[in-house]
């Protein structure tokens, strides 16, 4: 295995744990996220509903399917410069009193 597919595999399956994992649970436990989530699930299930040709109802599934897998891509991007300005950003919320703490959040 060469150096530029074991850094992949190493980020592949740090990605999986700490944002499948570790943070999509500490988001689901968000009410903030919660509420976003309900709507955006009822407003889908009122568009699915409202579809009477199977062929819209395909469509519709296809653009839900297409539109995960963006949202897939833009947090693998949002991740990755989170790790490449990870230095930046702690100097920045020291300078503001602020850090984070093992087991502590910014966010709550």
């Amino acid at each position: 295995m060469n150096e530029r597919n074991a850094i992949n595999k190493l980020f592949d399956q740090l990605f999986m744990e700490r944002v499948h994992h570790v943070a999509l649970k500490t988001m689901q436990e968000d009410m903030e996220y919660k509420r976003a989530f309900n709507k955006v699930m009822g407003v889908f299930e009122l568009l699915r509903e409202s579809l009477s040709e199977a062929d819209q109802l395909v469509l519709f599934e296809k653009l839900e399917e297409s539109q995960n897998e963006l949202i897939a891509v833009q947090m693998e991007y949002a991740y990755i410069q989170g790790i490449k300005d990870s230095e930046q950003i702690q100097e920045q919320l020291k300078k503001c009193g602020l850090s984070f703490e093992k087991g502590a959040s910014l966010l709550s």
